[in-house]
């Protein structure tokens, strides 16, 4: 007779761990968490909350980034420490930057720097927009090209090299930024800045979008569901077009109204022009000749923020 075969009860697998609210997390503090996903702009961190921690390509470094890819990659486990929690737009954003960027002297805080005030550093980087300046500061001081001589600078490498030791006067302080000027003299400056520049060296203005005749959308009604198609790309959103009605007309879709819940940096790392998108209707104004669109209707949250302008 075959033996009879006693199956034991399974063990009960491990509660998983609930996740942290959003309003749960506390500025300032510093979380474990993975690489979950990487953008051109920054990387996705989880931290076992409802919501991942943006870093922006600014914060993972305090050396220039090129390349995100060059310092994390997905599923790399990483300390973060929370910058800032918006619980209206249901975000969170965080920084790789947590200790001292080196050793030696302590570096000052830009809260602690002054607008006017002049320091003394060293060139550390030459872009074609400008340089970046060490003054053994929490952030390096940016310096446009247009700060760099009251003469007219074609090639910034004419006038500075790397590794140069000299003086920036610090004109702008943002939280994440520090603009400078090679120009310490303000009188100097102010002229400078008020003189046209050389004859083909100055910079137009794209003229103003005219208005466009959106009546054909008379009937259609706000919050109406459409088949439309991505037409055109800007950093802040995209100009979408609806066939079924009309293919000259297009509306807006501002990056803040896209189908996710991530943080978006710019519309074409979502979208791309050709693309067939649903969207709902905000808004018409058929005297301003504008539309407005959103995708937040697939969203899993509710969101009242609207697109920023009109076109």
């Amino acid at each position: 007779e075959p033996m009879a075969v006693v199956e034991e009860p399974a063990a009960e697998a491990p509660a998983r761990e609930q996740r942290k609210k959003l309003e749960d997390m506390d500025v300032g503090t510093i979380y474990e968490g993975t690489v979950k996903k990487i953008m051109g702009y920054g990387v996705f961190v989880n931290v076992n909350c409802e919501r991942d921690i943006h870093v922006h390509i600014s914060e993972i470094s305090t050396s220039f980034v090129n390349d995100v890819n060059d310092f994390v990659e997905e599923g790399q486990t990483v300390s973060v420490k929370v910058k800032r929690v918006d619980l209206e737009a249901r975000r969170m954003e965080g920084t790789f930057i947590i200790a001292k960027r080196d050793s030696g002297p302590p570096r000052t805080q830009l809260d602690d720097l002054e607008v006017g005030g002049i320091y003394e550093g060293t060139v550390t980087r030459i872009m074609d927009y400008g340089v970046f300046v060490d003054i053994n500061a929490s952030r390096d001081v940016h310096v446009h090209i247009s700060e760099i001589s009251t003469a007219f600078v074609h090639d910034i490498n004419d006038f500075v090299e790397l590794g140069q030791e000299l003086f920036v006067k610090v004109i702008n302080l943002a939280q994440r930024r520090m603009d400078g000027s090679f120009i310490l003299d303000d009188e100097l400056r102010d002229e400078h800045r008020s003189a046209k520049p050389p004859s083909g060296a100055s910079r137009s203005r794209a003229p103003r979008r005219q208005q466009q005749d959106v009546s054909a959308f008379a009937d259609v009604e706000a919050g109406a569901l459409l088949d439309g198609k991505v037409v055109s790309l800007s950093r802040h959103g995209a100009r979408v077009t609806v066939p079924s009605v009309s293919e000259e007309v297009t509306g807006w879709l501002h990056l803040s109204q896209l189908y996710t819940d991530e943080f978006v940096h710019k519309a074409s790392d979502f979208l791309e022009e050709g693309q067939d998108v649903q969207v709902k209707v905000l808004s018409i104004d058929i005297d301003a000749g504008t539309i407005q669109f959103t995708q937040k209707e697939h969203l899993p949250y509710d969101s009242d923020s609207e697109g920023e302008g009109s076109f």
